[in-house]
């Protein structure tokens, strides 16, 4: 299924944030009440664990909650690495961000807190969703940066930070680990790749920067005619795939280092009738050529767009 971000409370009886002894997918206790009524019967919310764990498992698909558990929230990167899930410090889509509170991992000295990656803006932002333990809320988005230290404590988020949570990392979900845009995603590589869609596959997107329904539609077209799986995600295999079938209309196509707007840089090139065009990627969207001219101080073509 193609990945969308979270940006609700879990609905009503859904299996993955129910617990397992009352009839759904989730290993974790009952949300606490202290300050408000759990949204439903057998909800594991408000808690960051139950709630993590429902939702990793939820971006997956799998019917069942197979990973993460019901530990404290600091023990989560652990229990992660012993079910066979990747770990880095690199933020995907789908990851869960892990906090340790206190020196021990004890739980004597704080429980910890976790969060899911619903969006990467950069490597140094993303936005979550979560839960809490005795929290006001069941649900919440924020925004979390990176700091100068390395640790995810600055942003919209504060209330979990202040008391010096140290991070300790992502965990990376199988069913999005090699993502590299998403819905929800934004920016100048959302833009070229819907350029891409509208060159070879006739999409007729509007060249927004972001990735919304009619972009996880069109890419879905696509990755069918590729032959790889159609699941709205602009992944590694996809992103392969792609390349590949962008080289093959002319297989005379080469890479050509060439100065433009006195840059060096490295373009597609093709031989028509004995002489060499660039392949160009215009404003509007369409396919344009640009003529060849030669630097001899630098030993480089000169490209002039016709």
């Amino acid at each position: 299924m193609a990945f969308k971000m979270r940006t609700a409370t879990p609905e009503k009886n859904n299996k993955y944030y129910t617990r397992s002894a009352n009839g759904g997918y989730n290993p974790c206790i009952l949300g606490n009440t202290q300050y408000i009524a759990r949204p439903w019967a057998g909800a594991v919310i408000p808690n960051c664990v139950g709630y993590a764990t429902g939702r990793f498992n939820e971006i997956g698909g799998y019917n069942s909650c197979k990973y993460l558990g019901n530990t404290n929230a600091e023990n989560f990167y652990a229990l992660a690495q012993k079910q066979g899930l990747k770990v880095g410090q690199i933020p995907k889509v789908g990851a869960c961000m892990v906090w340790q509170a206190g020196p021990t991992l004890s739980g004597g000295d704080g429980a910890g807190h976790v969060v899911i990656v619903e969006k990467v803006v950069n490597n140094n932002e993303v936005v979550v969703s979560q839960s809490g333990w005795a929290s006001k809320k069941a649900f919440w988005t924020a925004t979390h940066k990176k700091g100068s230290n390395g640790q995810w404590v600055e942003g919209s988020d504060y209330y979990w930070m202040k008391s010096g949570y140290k991070f300790l990392g992502f965990i990376y979900n199988p069913a999005t680990e090699d993502v590299i845009l998403s819905y929800g995603s934004t920016g100048e590589a959302v833009r070229e790749l819907q350029r891409q869609l509208n060159m070879y596959f006739n999409a007729e997107l509007p060249t927004t920067g972001n990735f919304l329904e009619m972009t996880v539609a069109a890419l879905k077209t696509a990755q069918t005619k590729l032959g790889v799986p159609a699941t709205g995600y602009y992944d590694v295999a996809t992103k392969e795939a792609l390349d590949k079938h962008m080289i093959k209309p002319n297989a005379n196509i080469k890479d050509v280092k060439v100065l433009m707007d006195g840059k060096e840089k490295t373009l597609w090139g093709t031989m028509i009738d004995g002489h060499w065009y660039i392949q160009l990627i215009d404003f509007d969207d369409k396919l344009g050529l640009a003529t060849i001219s030669y630097d001899a101080a630098k030993h480089l073509p000169v490209i002039k767009k016709k």
